[in-house]
Parts: C-alpha cells; structure tokens; sequence
C-alpha cells in the first residue's frame, strides 16, 4: 500500500508540474520568447514521462488486474492535472494583466 501512496503523490506533483508547465510554455510561445519555451518545453517533457508511467500504471492495473487499490493513482492524476492547468492559468492571466497595465 506504501508503494500506492507514494505513486498516487508522484503522479500528483507530476501532473501538476506537466499541465502548469505547459500552460505556462504556451504563454512562451504566444510571447515569442524562444529560450523559456525550450525550457519549459524541456521541463513538460520529463514530467510527462514521469506522469504517463505511473498513470498508466495504475489504469493497467485497475482495468486488466482489476486492481481497485490503484484508483487514488488515477483519481490523484486528474486532481494534479486539474489544479496545474488552474494554477497556470491564473498566473499567466496576472502576467498578462500586469503587462497591460505597465503599458
């Protein structure tokens, strides 16, 4: 069960990080800012990774092995997705809004 918990926490950081990332890179990408799009094309990529494994992990196990002990991992996956696209989207909206007004 340990094994889950720590999983389900990953995936959840992971996810967070991968969809706040990316909202974030589009913002680069929108500004034409090249350097902190590759980078953060960079950083999305790795947590991709990271995310990916670990969540089909979990739905493999749930769907094939009927293993219901992996849907936190699942659950865990959406809940970081979900609050990374919010939180980066707020963020790049205050960037936007401060930049409106300094100019």
């Amino acid at each position: 069960m340990s094994d889950i918990i720590f999983e389900s926490a990953v995936v959840f950081f992971s996810q967070l990080a991968f969809l706040y990332s990316r909202t974030v890179n589009i913002h680069f990408i929108a500004e034409g800012d090249i350097k902190r799009t590759l980078v953060s094309g960079g950083i999305i990529h790795v947590l991709w990774l990271i995310a990916i494994a670990i969540g089909a992990k979990g739905v493999l196990m749930v769907m094939v092995e009927h293993d219901m002990r992996y849907i936190p991992v699942i659950i865990f996956s959406l809940i970081g997705s979900l609050l990374g696209s919010y939180i980066g989207l707020i963020r790049s909206k205050k960037r936007k809004d401060a930049s409106r007004k300094a100019s």
